[in-house]
């Protein structure tokens, strides 16, 4: 959670409601500010957000108490703290605090309700993204191209895609390290030019080539012969060439 709006000016908490720019040394003041004189003043049924930038945008809460919890968000006021000695976690929200608790004491009140199960959660969201395994259906899927991976939720995801990343960032530089040790190594392979075996007389007419050009040579790109039969003299340049291109 954000500390509260500060001014850029002395560390001040700075009010942003619409035609106010009240600064306060404490949170506490700007807290205390923002309920007496934009909350309480208002007539009427009107408990709508004016503050600069709100998400919201004027779209009114329907209860006072709720303009009341949704400023802290703005103010960043979090009076919910824990009670477990040593913590001094703090929340905005009286439920998130309830949620907190949980991971001291162990209490894990969401039971999976798939039959079989014996899982529990001390969050509903937990237990909601956990049943979501039990299903056949895994709608989140891999965009990479070759990869068949799916995943029941959009946060396996991304830390799926975020492993792809990592994993590419260090092939790739393990490729450029070895071109940097061996810079000649690379460009001599791929300047390997096709030899033709020189062809006599007596070997031509036996063949039926006497007249006729020589035929295109090994592929290097493919490793295979003009034939389409695997050259064993070429095992390697395919690989190469494509690693040529990964480098440029």
């Amino acid at each position: 959670d954000d500390d509260g709006e500060m001014d850029g000016i002395g560390g001040k908490h700075c009010c942003r409601w619409i035609d106010c720019s009240a600064l306060y040394d404490q949170q506490e003041e700007l807290v205390r500010h923002i309920e007496k004189v934009h909350i309480d003043q208002r007539k009427g049924e009107d408990f709508t957000c004016f503050w600069a930038g709100c998400p919201r945008r004027y779209k009114p809460f329907n209860a006072r108490y709720k303009l009341l919890i949704h400023m802290r968000v703005h103010s960043g006021e979090k009076p919910n703290k824990c009670t477990f000695e040593g913590c001094e976690k703090a929340f905005s929200r009286l439920e998130n605090l309830k949620i907190h608790l949980r991971s001291h004491t162990g209490e894990k009140p969401y039971l999976c309700q798939h039959p079989g199960c014996q899982k529990a959660f001390s969050n509903s969201s937990d237990r909601a993204k956990h049943q979501r395994t039990h299903l056949d259906t895994k709608p989140y899927a891999c965009q990479i191209p070759g990869c068949t991976k799916r995943y029941t939720d959009p946060s396996s995801l991304r830390k799926h895609v975020k492993a792809h990343s990592s994993k590419e960032q260090q092939a790739r530089k393990k490729l450029r390290s070895s071109t940097e040790l061996h810079p000649d190594l690379l460009t001599d392979c791929l300047t390997v030019q096709s030899l033709q075996p020189a062809t006599s007389p007596r070997d031509a007419a036996a063949e039926g080539t006497v007249g006729r050009s020589p035929g295109p040579g090994p592929d290097l790109y493919s490793g295979k012969d003009s034939k389409g039969r695997a050259n064993h003299n070429y095992p390697f340049l395919g690989l190469l060439l494509w690693l040529k291109g990964m480098l440029t």
